[in-house]
């Protein structure tokens, strides 16, 4: 499922808003990334689950993330799939 499929327009507006220096993707495992609440400063933890090279599961630690059984629709969690989609210029994993 892209992006664009999951997340709404009001969604990806707030996570093309959160500064890159914001996101920080962990060394030892690229798909858990810390991103900074826009509101609250804290940290959030996200990760994104492949399935044949695409992502298929988002998880989050924020509010809206933890009721979303895996299928998180925040904007943490787009802002981290927008940092990798960078970082791996679309490329699969």
């Amino acid at each position: 499922m892209s992006m664009k499929d999951h997340f709404s327009a009001n969604v990806m507006s707030k996570a093309r808003a959160v500064p890159a220096d914001a996101v920080t993707q962990m060394e030892e495992d690229p798909t858990i990334f810390l991103v900074e609440s826009q509101r609250t400063g804290k940290k959030v933890r996200v990760q994104l689950l492949f399935e044949d090279g695409k992502v298929m599961w988002r998880t989050c630690t924020c509010t809206n993330g933890n009721k979303r059984g895996g299928q998180a629709e925040c904007y943490h969690a787009a802002r981290a799939e927008m940092h990798y989609l960078k970082q791996t210029d679309g490329r699969k994993r």
